[in-house]
């Protein structure tokens, strides 16, 4: 007994589709793919990082004003022997560190005839 198989039009073409729906990528293709993806990660970061910023930025309406007057650094004078002498009971570490914030002073260098700006309560 032969069997003839009788495909009808509706199944060759379900078969037609599946072979062409298969979808291979290439090397150039994954690599699309992946800077796609790597741009969608910036792009999120850049608009979080637009919509919600950082708490830690500093703002100047919280800072306290500081009441100061000027002395005039002499021959001789270093920020730490300036320290020393207008706040003989205070660590001197701490008073070079304020002296240096308060003049925006990045070294602890200073010129003869320099002005500099001392806090109130350490010539108190």
């Amino acid at each position: 007994m032969n069997a003839t198989v009788y495909a009808t039009a509706s199944h060759i073409e379900t078969q037609a589709i599946a072979q062409r729906t298969t979808l291979r990528l290439t090397r150039r293709g994954r690599l699309v793919f992946s800077a796609m993806a790597a741009s969608v990660v910036v792009a999120g970061i850049a608009l979080g990082a637009l919509f919600f910023p950082s708490s830690a930025q500093a703002s100047i309406e919280n800072t306290d004003p500081v009441a100061f007057e000027y002395i005039v650094a002499e021959p001789g004078d270093s920020l730490w022997s300036l320290a020393q002498r207008i706040a003989p009971g205070v660590d001197t570490r701490d008073v070079v560190y304020d002296l240096k914030r308060l003049n925006q002073l990045e070294g602890s260098d200073i010129v003869v005839g320099q002005e500099i700006a001392v806090p109130l309560n350490y010539t108190e």
